[in-house]
């Protein structure tokens, strides 16, 4: 077994401090070596968000050195929120990986029922004890001799003599100067999302633009069809409107009358594939023929087979469809079966 070394043995010199001039919370941390593997921290003061990175400074470098044990001396430690909990569980935590532990000794009923709030809501389960030899007889020290206890700086920081090197610093640590960086991301991620909503309702204004105009042209179109539609009823024969293809643009309520084919099977359709009683053969020439402008307007007599198979005699009017520049794009065709007394009629 090792030999304690007596209490007033040196404290290392990552330790010292002196004192500073900005009044805060205080709090004492004095290191005791207790044989070659074994540490004994005394603790006076308060430990909480304000003065954990204190103790951080002494207990971050443990785990790179020989100590595999460190013993918390807590009889002067008057207060210990989560934030001082947490550091020594942190440093616990390092230790149970080189096969050692950090223990709290004397600690107050305050931190003793902290430490078993912790370990119940499964956070890591520090060991306490009552007194500072059954603290170290997990160590192999056989003797003690009990240190008295620290004197209590003023309520002030202390400063370091030696500066703490940035890149030893734990990742998962939280310091309090950390949170004006975050601060800053949240507040420039949340400038960007505000550029992006304002680009996605600009966006969405040029698209309902666009949606408003394409329903106004879609009226305008559903007008001029049902005029072009009524423009057909109107004129009182069977009216087909043929394209340059000879397919079906517009086919009139008389020619469904007339040939028993319905607008919609007939639209979009060769002529010459609707099966109607129009003779075809004799009628697909003329269109052409007008069609390549060949022929004016003309007209002819043609016998045909109605819907209902009789035999009936037409008088076909073919015209050119015209645009605005008076150019041709498809074929207007005119039937109509001659009455008795047509002529007298009109």
């Amino acid at each position: 077994m090792e030999q304690a070394r007596p209490c007033g043995a040196p404290i290392s010199d990552h330790a010292e401090f002196r004192e500073g001039a900005d009044p805060v919370m205080q709090l004492s941390v004095r290191l005791v070596p207790v044989g070659d593997t074994t540490l004994v921290i005394a603790l006076a003061g308060e430990l909480d968000s304000t003065t954990s990175p204190i103790l951080a400074a002494f207990l971050d470098p443990l785990p790179r050195s020989r100590v595999k044990h460190v013993i918390v001396a807590a009889g002067d430690l008057w207060f210990c929120d989560l934030n001082g909990l947490e550091q020594l569980a942190i440093t616990h935590r390092a230790m149970q990986v080189k096969g050692g532990h950090l223990a709290v000794a004397e600690a107050q009923p305050a931190l003793r029922r902290l430490v078993a709030l912790m370990a119940e809501h499964g956070g890591t389960a520090i060991p306490v004890f009552t007194t500072m030899p059954d603290a170290l007889a997990g160590t192999g020290i056989e003797i003690y001799e009990q240190a008295g206890p620290p004197r209590p700086l003023g309520r002030h920081l202390p400063h370091f003599r030696r500066a703490r090197d940035p890149r030893l610093e734990r990742p998962h640590s939280t310091r309090p100067a950390r949170w004006p960086t975050i601060i800053h991301r949240l507040r420039s991620a949340n400038e960007e999302l505000e550029s992006a909503n304002e680009e996605l309702r600009s966006a969405n204004d040029e698209l309902r633009h666009a949606n408003d105009a394409l329903t106004a042209r879609t009226t305008e179109l559903d007008e001029a069809s049902r005029f072009a539609d009524s423009l057909v009823r109107g004129l009182g024969d069977a009216v087909v409107v043929l394209d340059a293809d000879m397919r079906v643009v517009i086919w009139g309520a008389m020619a469904e009358e007339l040939w028993g084919v319905r607008a919609g099977e007939a639209v979009g359709r060769p002529l010459a594939s609707l099966g109607t009683g129009l003779p075809v053969e004799a009628i697909v020439p003329l269109v052409r023929d007008t069609l390549a402008g060949r022929a004016g307007s003309r007209m002819v007599a043609l016998d045909a087979v109605n819907e209902r198979g009789r035999p009936t005699p037409l008088t076909v009017e073919l015209s050119h469809l015209r645009t605005g520049g008076d150019s041709g794009h498809g074929l207007i065709i005119a039937m109509k079966v001659p009455r008795s007394g047509d002529s007298h009629d009109r």
